[in-house]
């Protein structure tokens, strides 16, 4: 039998499969729904409030570059660029909401810190990499004017 996700389907169709007397199985499902809204409320002290201020896990960013492996041909226009991968360069970052303020409207307003720390078993290569990379928007420039002309 299909069972619905609303309060109702779930309290009227849960009491008709279960042989128990209808009361105690109502009060059971009733107090389960106040205890869930009550810790994912979000305000001070509540079990949420906690991982919404500082989230517990950690959230990774990952950056790959494509280094040109020969400028100098490039720039005398004498080969075509030759790109290399580099890459994951990893970094973990943390948040922390700071200055919260609870206005009267039901909102809550606040200021948010992001930090981000090299994580270097994570990462394959170092912070000291030298990437050489196009200047897009000139070589677009450059592109366009050799063009017109």
């Amino acid at each position: 039998m299909y069972v619905g996700l609303s309060d109702s389907n779930l309290t009227s169709e849960f009491v008709f499969l279960t042989p128990l007397p209808r009361g105690p199985v109502i009060l059971f499902l009733k107090m389960c729904s106040y205890s869930h809204s009550q810790r994912m409320m979000l305000q001070e002290g509540s079990e949420s409030y906690g991982y919404w201020k500082e989230p517990p896990v950690p959230i990774y960013i990952r950056f790959y570059f494509f280094n040109l492996t020969n400028p100098e041909g490039v720039w005398s226009l004498k080969e075509k660029p030759d790109f290399k991968e580099m890459g994951p360069y990893t970094f973990r970052e943390h948040r922390l909401k700071v200055n919260i303020t609870w206005n009267k409207n039901g909102t809550v307003s606040y200021q948010q810190i992001k930090s981000w720390y090299f994580e270097s078993d994570l990462t394959d290569g170092s912070l000291e990499d030298i990437v050489t990379t196009l200047n897009v928007p000139a070589v677009v420039s450059i592109v366009s004017t050799v063009t017109l002309h």
